[in-house]
């Protein structure tokens, strides 16, 4: 991935507000960042590269786009993609992660409120008590 000072203002973001560590999740040559919750090591965000021919666009079809996968409601997430710069996810489950371009399309303050979603979407869910018979 090259310098992408979006992606080092998001890493910001994160580092500030949820205080979540981030590590490489694949092997090299990968230049994929994992977000994590810490209880549960569940991603909430996956920045990454892919090629424009990867992502289904027109253009160059060997460019490589900075991209963010976040995890989002289905329902809204098909809204969202009808937006330019929001794709079906890439490399995962397409109904539950959304896509997103980061190279100016998409407003980062739209990017932040996806990114707090994906959070919430997969905190760690509540273990609750059965009631004794």
């Amino acid at each position: 991935m090259k310098e992408n000072p979006v992606i080092g203002r998001l890493l910001a973001y994160v580092r500030k507000n949820y205080k979540e560590p981030w590590d490489a999740p694949f092997s090299a040559p990968s230049d994929a960042i994992a977000l994590r919750h810490a209880e549960n090591r569940k991603w909430y965000r996956l920045v990454s590269s892919a090629s424009r021919r990867q992502l289904g666009l027109e253009g160059d079809p060997d460019e490589k786009l900075d991209i963010l996968n976040v995890k989002l409601d289905p329902a809204f997430a098909d809204v969202m993609r009808q937006q330019d710069g929001i794709l079906p996810g890439y490399h995962m489950n397409h109904s539950l992660w959304t896509t997103v371009l980061l190279d100016g399309t998409v407003p980062e303050e739209t990017i932040y409120r996806l990114l707090d979603m994906s959070y919430q979407a997969t905190l760690p869910k509540k273990k609750t008590r059965k009631k004794a018979r």
